[in-house]
């Protein structure tokens, strides 16, 4: 007996009585399963002259177990710095299957005490929940806001995951502003208005061509220090 084909190299076969083991972790969530089920072909051969030979295929179905923790969806986000209907929408991604996904259990962790005073969870049913701000006002910025997420498996498993969410002054319609984009990519105001200065100068000296490398490099100190 030998074998033909073995995707993953999981399984071995004594080559005297045909005996099949496995030689390693069959893991279900592998790249190598389809539809829950392993295939492996083998081939038996006689000791006739000339040996007649015959193959099978062996077919093992895998039956899930909760080894995989939800993964948090998505892992950047945009809101803006004072509450209103902008809110993010957030999920889980689970390799495994029912039972051992869903509903799942999003939570805010008691450390550092900024998270669940600046933030706040809302669930929405068992696949969703929605991020939102707590507090009234938060300064532009980008913040990584960890969530705890648990699915339902038996015991449950769960994953603490980041999601960077960058804050921003937005316009009437929930927008990020330009000015806000700029000041949630981390500059800080004195940055932000040197940069509005040189705009200014550019527009009110367009004649003037030694304007821009000079305002350019005045910015470029001033964002270094």
């Amino acid at each position: 007996y030998s074998k033909l084909s073995d995707p993953a190299n999981w399984l071995s076969i004594n080559a005297t009585n045909g005996q099949i083991t496995t030689t390693a972790i069959l893991d279900r969530e592998s790249a190598y399963i389809k539809n829950n089920v392993y295939e492996a072909t083998f081939l038996a051969a006689d000791n006739g002259i000339p040996p007649a030979s015959g193959t099978g295929t062996l077919q093992i179905y895998l039956i899930d177990i909760n080894d995989n923790a939800p993964e948090l969806q998505p892992k950047d986000a945009q809101i803006c710095e004072k509450p209103n209907l902008n809110v993010i929408n957030i999920t889980a991604a689970d390799a495994d299957i029912d039972p051992n996904v869903g509903p799942f259990v999003f939570e805010l962790p008691s450390v550092p005490s900024a998270i669940r005073k600046n933030w706040t969870i809302t669930r929405l049913n068992g696949d969703y929940a929605q991020l939102s701000l707590r507090i009234s006002y938060l300064e532009a910025g980008v913040y990584d806001v960890p969530i705890i997420v648990t699915d339902s498996g038996n015991p449950p498993l769960f994953n603490m995951s980041i999601i960077k969410v960058k804050v921003c002054p937005c316009d009437e319609n929930g927008d990020c502003t330009a000015i806000g984009a700029v000041a949630a990519a981390g500059l800080g105001t004195g940055a932000i208005i040197a940069i509005l200065i040189c705009i200014i100068i550019l527009l009110s000296k367009c004649g003037g061509q030694q304007e821009v490398p000079i305002c350019g490099l005045g910015a470029i100190l001033f964002l270094d220090q």
